[in-house]
């Protein structure tokens, strides 16, 4: 299946919070960024850049070139790695669309959400470019279940939610951590800060990748880049992780991490079941669930008190 991984969230490191600033603005104040991969291919690496170009095109051009020109740093490289992967783009109605050669679908689904977010990311914020979308060959990017993913903004990807508090909205949130025996899970009620574009079940997981503020507890995923995607639909959240989620390396069962996740999706209003889904393209397999179904439901047998 001619399928790549949608994710909305690997979450990323370094979110741009300045929403309500206008683009020109950005120039103005040198803010605007050209998004690198970092060397570990986790992350992302935003650096100040001064856009020389005045048109529109000129600009798309120049910052293509940029995500495609190999970087002499230690830190970070370049999204396009191979120049001969982008062959074509095209502006209509401030909507970009980049066509890529069919080497994309080789891409690792971390190495290809981290291209897509760094160029989504770099490209928006460019005057006239409100959207992104890719195609390979003549067909439009799709998800692992094959639906198209389209139109991409900055909104579109799972973030490191930063420590500007003031620019961000807050919630409180119930997650479920490991326990220190690593054969339970402990509540912890968290107040959480947040870009307010972003859907809460991708908040969720992200949280779930950092530190608790537990004493004791511990986090169940060990980075984004695990998270491939989150939707929510008539109350089910669909959950799409990388094939090495299990391989932890902290002695976590997969009923602990699952659980963890479910539980704290379940705790979102709206959300009552839970579906994981292991892997991309022909490889992808649906976690079987308990009862013989494929849906998780909210249990607390396995949380300490």
């Amino acid at each position: 299946m001619r399928s790549v991984r949608m994710i909305c969230a690997l979450a990323l490191a370094f979110c741009l919070v300045f929403c309500g600033c206008a683009k020109q603005e950005v120039y103005e104040e040198g803010k605007f960024k050209i998004y690198f991969i970092n060397q570990k291919q986790t992350a992302l690496v935003p650096v100040v850049y001064n856009l020389k170009s005045e048109s529109t095109e000129d600009a798309v051009n120049e910052v293509l070139e940029v995500l495609s020109t190999k970087v002499e740093d230690s830190d970070h490289t370049c999204p396009i790695s191979d120049p001969e992967l982008l062959q074509d783009h095209k502006i209509k109605n401030n909507k970009l669309t980049l066509t890529f050669s069919m080497e994309y679908l080789k891409l690792s689904s971390v190495r290809e959400v981290l291209l897509r977010s760094a160029v989504v990311k770099s490209l928006v914020q460019i005057d006239a470019i409100d959207s992104v979308s890719f195609k390979i060959g003549e067909d439009a990017l799709t998800d692992y279940a094959g639906n198209v993913i389209g139109a991409m903004t900055d909104d579109s990807f799972v973030y490191d939610f930063g420590q500007e508090q003031d620019s961000l909205e807050s919630a409180e949130l119930i997650l479920y951590y490991a326990g220190e025996d690593a054969g339970s899970l402990v509540r912890e009620r968290r107040k959480v800060y947040y870009n307010g574009n972003v859907p809460m079940e991708q908040v969720v997981l992200r949280y779930l990748t950092m530190q608790p503020q537990t004493v004791g507890a511990l986090p169940v995923l060990s980075d984004v880049g695990k998270i491939l995607s989150v939707t929510s639909q008539d109350g089910i959240c669909y959950v799409n992780l990388d094939d090495t989620v299990f391989n932890n390396g902290g002695g976590l069962s997969t009923n602990i991490i699952v659980y963890s996740i479910v539980n704290s999706l379940c705790e979102l209003d709206g959300i009552g079941q839970v579906e994981i889904m292991i892997g991309t393209g022909e490889n992808a397999s649906v976690l079987p669930g308990p009862d013989g179904n494929d849906l998780y439901q909210s249990d607390q047998r396995l949380v300490k008190e």
